[in-house]
């Protein structure tokens, strides 16, 4: 009877001592797309708040290369430039500007972009609003 009660005590031992040495596995996390407007100082005034400089750097949350596409564009009174989106590269840039010949006043508009495959899979989507100010 003591043999048996040593044996269970070894193997609830050995049991617990390769359960703690066992590797854990970590879930991958998921690829993102990720988008930052960046604004510009001021340079000058009491409270220095940054100005939106209607400005967007998209990228993935592994650092990889992709290809962006535009999916849908709905701003009559603001334009993009979307640059070289077709082209792969680790962040893309897209700027928002107001069309010219627009008289003063305070403009809105969005652009939807989507990544290709086999770049991401599946295809990853963002929306950008913009608020263009014509002096």
């Amino acid at each position: 009877m003591e043999n048996l009660f040593r044996l269970i005590a070894l193997t609830i031992l050995v049991t617990v001592l390769m359960e703690s040495c066992s590797p854990t596995i970590t879930p991958v996390p998921p690829v993102e797309l990720n988008h930052t407007k960046v604004f510009a100082p001021r340079t000058s005034g009491i409270l220095k708040v940054p100005t939106d400089s209607n400005v967007y750097n998209l990228g993935l949350s592994c650092g990889c290369d992709f290809e962006l596409a535009v999916e849908t564009v709905d701003s009559p009174k603001i334009l993009y430039d979307f640059g070289n989106i077709a082209t792969k590269a680790g962040v893309h840039t897209i700027k928002a500007f107001p069309r010219p010949g627009l008289t003063t006043g305070t403009y809105t508009g969005w652009a939807a972009v989507v990544t290709l495959k086999p770049d991401t899979n599946p295809d990853l989507r963002d929306t950008l609003r913009d608020t263009c100010i014509v002096p």
